[in-house]
């Protein structure tokens, strides 16, 4: 009689509500979502994923101009993700109600914020790539062209807990919060101009004039109102 294989050895669950599980197994993690299953540890977990992917992100970023300039930027990149996730939440809301979401509004921000994890996580994965470029290149229009590439994985693949959301039955369909992604990687962008520069050290303090009072400081020049598009061009074509 000859011998048989034994089956493979099933696969070990990963933690309910770990990043592992929200990498591996983004369909269980959505059940969990649903089943409503420590949604307050899950939000904070999640969002200090993101915070942390998107920190560590922009401070690879940041070395193409110096180590200071890095530093600055993680802290920006942290911000960049909690702001942007802040004011998306009132759209996140209807945006699933409108995908025939028949979740709570805890469930449906933790739902928003896998998704964030997700982009977050996959932007560290990236950092060390971004990294090297960014110390070896001279361009920073290269750099900041990279770095959108860099991004353009982490935006497909925070579509994964939307797609679990819809085989764990808590949304009908996908659409609405494909949209809210969009709006969310929208508003991330322009805060990202709105926090420029990225790349190089802040302009220094103007100095005071004459009229200005002993010991007073000259009050900085607010920033030019820029769109997030036209900032990327201008990074493109002279660095600023």
């Amino acid at each position: 009689m000859p011998d048989t294989i034994p089956p493979p050895p099933a696969p070990a669950a990963e933690p309910a509500g770990s990043l592992s599980e929200l990498l591996k197994a983004p369909d269980r993690y959505a059940l969990g979502i649903v089943g409503g299953g420590a949604l307050g540890a899950r939000v904070a977990v999640a969002l200090a994923a993101a915070a942390a992917g998107s920190a560590l992100f922009f401070f690879a970023a940041g070395f193409f101009a110096s180590w200071q300039v890095a530093l600055l930027d993680a802290a920006k990149g942290a911000g960049i993700a909690l702001f942007a996730f802040v004011l998306c939440l009132p759209s996140l809301y209807v945006f699933s109600c409108l995908s025939g979401a028949t979740l709570r509004a805890s469930q449906i921000v933790a739902a928003g914020a896998a998704c964030l994890a997700t982009a977050g996580l996959l932007l560290a994965a990236l950092a060390p790539v971004l990294w090297l470029f960014a110390v070896s290149s001279s361009s920073a229009g290269f750099v900041a062209g990279l770095a959108v590439v860099l991004a353009l994985p982490a935006a497909r693949y925070a579509l994964a807990p939307v797609t679990g959301l819809q085989r764990a039955g808590g949304i009908r369909t996908t659409g609405g919060l494909r949209l809210w992604l969009a709006v969310l990687a929208i508003v991330a962008l322009q805060t990202v101009t709105l926090l420029r520069p990225m790349l190089a050290a802040p302009p220094p303090e103007p100095e005071p004039t004459p009229f200005d009072a002993p010991g007073s400081k000259a009050a900085p020049a607010a920033p030019e109102k820029m769109f997030f598009l036209e900032h990327f061009l201008r990074t493109m074509d002279n660095g600023r």
